[in-house]
């Protein structure tokens, strides 16, 4: 269950706490005021708004209306009982104004959408008639759209110089406001960027301002420069030789090296072998070798002289992969033709002719009809005697030295399941069963006569109990007399609880609340009360108030069984 974080609670008896969490919940009805004094003047003034400005506003609604929840909430929980009412009058006066703005907005955005939604006429020749007549019609300016996606921006440093010169380029050329490109900017910042940009900014469609933020939090050259450094030492080696693997190697360095020049940063000198070194280390063997034969050893290699070999390199590796793709696919097939004790398992390898050791047919052992008619005992009898695995039915091994990882379909020990013997268990009780040393131990079957055996017995399994852990805790009633209770500490728990018996013990005020709680197989309950309650240590100064929700019952009976404790070495601690 998710539940919004419980403010944190002050000490009733500090007005001043009281009175900065009122200020501070009129500051942010005034955000309300401001953005409902806009839309009325606009709408006296019959001054149209952007369709991006509202959905902003109304994005910035949304922001204000849980800012002001939180504080609301942190003022109800620590003014006495007598100032509640007055305190939800403010909140109802905030709500009112709340819903009158966004109902505006809705009713703009819904004018605007039905606005847009009208067919236009065909535009008709030019005549003073029409001009006349067209000079009567309302103009509709909407944001243009663009033909070029824009960037977006992740809040990695690197990137952010290419994404300021891009998104930049593509406003210069367009024609809308500092409000509407104010929201193409908002919405292009993602991840790590998202959010920052504060709210008055937006609210006050302050495009300059919001440039100084991202400019002053993600242009500093040097974190910018450090970035490419990192990137270029963390360059992941070529496990294989592969050209998909190596272009991507080729582009990541020639990205960072680009990016670097274009911050003044040439690659001259030790730079410059700096990032051939770096390259070099990231290569697989085979292009590493390749590369060293190029090269002469009693000169220093350059960049650009290295890029050039490794894109050569890709192009023969690019030509050269369907032919070697297509070898290695027909030996593949040829090698399922081929026979030897490598590829033995419980249905042989298929080869072009089969000679059967028990028949001399021309099928796999496995598959012999004479052999399959046999009986357990007399399959075992015949691998024995002319000397077959008893795993994968062939020669020259014993099952000990079998190279088949395949075993036995019913019990998955070491045998072919053709040759596998059902045990039948005897009465007796064996303590001491020698290991099997050979092939004869490991399948024999019992040659006396059967017995059957049975017994019955009755396996009770050990109860096994759960132990949480307790506190004894001190808590405050309404005349201030303290009650020693014991606390459940539950580390799963979203919420804090209070049974109804100890509510109405300490006497306290409760507050109506509708909480969905849901527990074990997806019951779901509501609560319809919650508490404020002060908590104090029995052994030092700590002292918390601590919203809880109350319930009939917290838990039921902790442990379910009686415990026998008495056997149980606990060492005593003397105070």
């Amino acid at each position: 269950m998710m539940l919004s974080r419980t403010p944190p609670r002050r000490n009733p008896e500090n007005p001043e706490d009281v009175k900065l969490l009122i200020q501070k919940r009129g500051q942010v009805k005034a955000k309300v005021t401001r953005i409902f004094n806009f839309l009325v003047t606009a709408e006296n003034e019959d001054r149209r708004l952007s369709l991006p400005l509202l959905r902003v506003h109304s994005k910035s609604l949304q922001v204000i209306y849980q800012e002001y929840n939180d504080i609301h909430d942190a003022i109800v929980a620590v003014v006495e009982e007598e100032n509640v009412t007055s305190q939800e009058e403010k909140y109802i006066e905030f709500e009112t104004l709340y819903n009158e703005t966004l109902i505006k907005i809705e009713t703009m955005i819904e004018a605007f959408e039905k606005e847009t939604r009208a067919t236009l006429p065909v535009p008709m020749p030019a005549t003073s008639a029409s001009v006349n007549q067209s000079s009567n019609q309302p103009v509709i300016i909407q944001a243009q759209s663009f033909r070029t996606p824009l960037p977006t921006f992740d809040g990695r440093y690197e990137s952010w110089p290419r994404f300021k010169s891009i998104f930049q380029d593509i406003m210069q050329r367009s024609n809308d406001s500092d409000a509407v490109k104010l929201y193409h900017l908002e919405n292009s910042l993602k991840c790590d960027a998202e959010g920052v940009i504060d709210l008055e900014t937006i609210q006050n469609n302050n495009y300059a301002r919001a440039w100084d933020i991202l400019e002053e939090r993600f242009g500093n050259q040097r974190l910018i420069i450090e970035s490419h450094i990192l990137a270029l030492l963390n360059m992941k080696k070529v496990s294989r030789k592969s050209s998909k693997d190596l272009r991507n190697l080729i582009d990541e360095c020639t990205r960072h090296v680009d990016n670097l020049q274009k911050l003044n940063q040439r690659l001259t000198g030790v730079s410059q072998l700096f990032v051939v070194t770096l390259l070099t280390r990231a290569l697989d063997d085979q292009t590493h070798e390749l590369w060293e034969a190029s090269i002469n050893q009693t000169e220093l290699p350059e960049y650009e002289q290295m890029v050039e070999f490794l894109k050569q390199r890709c192009v023969i590796l690019e030509r050269c992969e369907p032919t070697i793709l297509a070898t290695k696919t027909s030996n593949f097939k040829a090698s399922n033709f081929k026979s030897g004790p490598s590829r033995s398992s419980h249905s042989a390898t298929a080869t072009s002719e089969y000679a059967c050791d028990f028949c001399s047919g021309k099928h796999q052992n496995f598959k012999c009809p004479t052999f399959q008619k046999m009986t357990v005992e007399q399959r075992q009898d015949k691998l024995k005697e002319i000397h077959l695995c008893f795993n994968c039915l062939r020669k020259g091994h014993r099952s000990a030295t079998c190279p088949s990882d395949k075993s036995c379909g019913k019990c998955s020990k070491k045998h072919h399941t053709l040759v596998h013997f059902e045990r039948r268990d005897k009465p007796e009780v064996r303590t001491n069963i020698p290991a099997a040393s050979t092939e004869t131990d490991l399948v024999q079957p019992a040659r006396e006569r059967p017995v059957t055996a049975s017994c019955s017995s009755m396996f009770r399994p050990p109860v096994k109990q759960v132990f949480l852990m307790t506190a004894m805790v001190n808590i405050m009633s309404k005349s201030g007399e303290a009650y020693q209770v014991r606390a459940l500490l539950d580390s799963g728990s979203q919420i804090n609880l209070l049974s109804e018996s100890l509510m109405k013990k300490l006497n306290i005020p409760k507050q109506p609340a509708n909480v969905p709680v849901i527990g074990v197989g997806g019951a779901k309950s509501h609560i319809r009360h919650r508490v404020v309650v002060r908590m104090t240590s029995s052994y030092n100064n700590f002292s918390a108030y601590v919203d809880c929700l109350v319930t009939p019952k917290v838990t039921g009976s902790v442990p379910s069984a009686n415990v026998q404790v008495d056997a149980w070495n606990i060492p005593l601690v003397l105070y």
